[in-house]
């Protein structure tokens, strides 16, 4: 079991998140490169038969992004964890770390020796791929890290192994910085479950064919929502234009001014008051 405790984006205050296992290297990763404080709680699995070697292994996982971290020998929860609270189960779990980092360079001369020593290795890991050569999974810089330590009982942070995670069956050149200034090329060979490795110009054959493949498989690009949006608006805006048109074109005729009828004249009332007083 291991709990980290991250600073809440925007916030001083403190947020806690348990995991079963540890977290994949690229969640790790994508930690390592956010700021803030961060602490680490490891405790040992309830089903673990050598506790000791688990916090030893939570401590190299999470060292990459822990400012730092808290041993947990006291949890009510897993049985028996409260008997590494005993002297001798305590000194025997600093005794596994301070050897795990002896096998760490620690000077110029002790790396000049382990890169020697690494020159000399090849790596080799069988692992399950495709009929083009494409692992399903693939070998990641905490494997390699892993493999020599089981090989070579060489200690090598995963974060100083210079290549990212190994997605094909091949041959590879892996580099690792085993301290400053000294690097050295770790030869890996990425084999295909119970066979042989091809030879290079098959495998470059491999994934030509692998890409022509993926080239037939991808399919048409869709035209973007935006796009149709846009064609739609334009089509509207013209029938929106058309009709106004249309409708000017009404207006305009139903306003036409008809020519005005010619005035009748008024009648002449003085003259006929005239006429009528001179009868009189």
């Amino acid at each position: 079991m291991a709990q980290k405790v991250l600073p809440s984006p925007g916030s001083g205050e403190q947020t806690s998140t348990r995991c079963a296992r540890a977290p994949p290297p690229a969640r790790l990763a994508a930690r390592a490169r956010q700021g803030g404080v961060v602490g680490v709680n490891i405790g040992a699995n309830r089903d673990s038969a050598d506790r000791a070697e688990d916090y030893v292994r939570l401590i190299e996982t999470f060292a990459p992004v822990a400012s730092y971290f808290t041993v947990n020998v006291s949890s009510p929860n897993t049985p028996g964890l409260r008997d590494l609270q005993q002297a001798g189960a305590l000194d025997d779990l600093r005794r596994r770390e301070a050897d795990r980092a002896r096998h760490e360079a620690a000077t110029a001369e002790q790396a000049e020796a382990i890169a020697t020593e690494l020159r000399k290795t090849v790596l080799r890991f069988e692992v399950q791929s495709g009929p083009t050569g494409t692992l399903f999974g693939s070998v990641t810089p905490t494997d390699i890290a892993d493999e020599l330590w089981r090989a070579k009982k060489i200690r090598v942070d995963r974060r100083k192994i210079g290549i990212d995670p190994i997605k094909r069956i091949g041959r590879y050149e892996v580099p690792v910085d085993v301290f400053q200034d000294v690097r050295v090329e770790v030869k890996t060979l990425v084999v295909p479950e119970g066979g042989e490795l091809p030879s290079d110009e098959e495998l470059a054959e491999m994934e030509a064919a692998e890409r022509v493949e993926q080239e037939a498989e991808t399919p048409e690009p869709e035209v973007e929502l935006e796009e149709i949006l846009a064609e739609v608006d334009a089509a509207e805006a013209a029938e929106g234009a058309e009709a106004q048109a249309a409708e000017a074109g009404e207006t305009e005729a139903g306003e036409t001014e008809e020519p005005e009828a010619e005035a009748e004249p008024e009648p002449d009332w003085r003259a006929d008051a005239d006429a009528a007083l001179a009868e009189e």
